[in-house]
């Protein structure tokens, strides 16, 4: 992986957005074990959208709540930790946001922490942040189901198996292992989902 976690202890962990290509993130013992050595002295881990995977994959999320796009959320418990629907979800240092669009959020929750919630609010204020979406397609439970099956048509096959090399590599042996549920066909090549 070219990019580098944030090696200023002084400043919160920071995780990109993964983007649905997590591959080379999860399976990258390098960026991980920075990851994992970062993450063991930060002040706050943090991460949005499908970025919680790689901090699942790097160990900090064994055992907490976490939150995920929610096309890969259930992905979470093949690293231990417990998904959670949640927008911004905060388990002791651990803080994570759920879809692209939860980042405003997660960052106006965050700002809130760091420097109180009157920045927070004049950070909001700035980037005019008065969501009023057209749809109530935000979330798969009340979206049309032809936009959610074209979303989960979009994830690539491999995905799934990446996600459960990763896994596999964090903790050895398949007792550790919990099954993804997915609804209809399981995506990816080796039939585990």
């Amino acid at each position: 992986m070219s990019e580098q976690p944030d090696e200023d202890p002084a400043h919160p962990l920071r995780i990109r957005e993964a983007s649905i290509d997590l591959s080379h993130a999860v399976l990258d013992e390098t960026y991980l074990a920075a990851i994992r050595r970062l993450a063991s002295t930060a002040r706050d881990v943090t991460s949005v959208c499908s970025g919680s995977l790689i901090l699942g994959a790097a160990g900090p999320l064994e055992g907490r709540r976490a939150a995920c796009h929610w096309l890969m959320r259930e992905s979470l418990t093949l690293f231990g930790a417990i998904p959670d629907p949640g927008r911004v979800v905060r388990d002791g240092n651990i803080l994570t946001g759920g879809g692209v669009t939860a980042g405003i959020d997660f960052a106006l929750t965050l700002a809130a922490e760091l420097a109180g919630q009157a920045v927070a609010q004049t950070l909001q204020v700035g980037v005019e942040d008065a969501p009023e979406p057209p749809f109530n397609a935000g979330r798969p439970e009340t979206a049309p189901a032809e936009c959610v099956a074209f979303v989960r048509s979009m994830e690539p096959p491999e995905h799934r198996a990446w996600l459960q090399r990763a896994a596999e590599r964090l903790h050895p042996g398949p007792s550790r292992l919990k099954r993804v549920k997915v609804r209809g066909p399981c995506p990816c090549p080796s039939g585990w989902c």
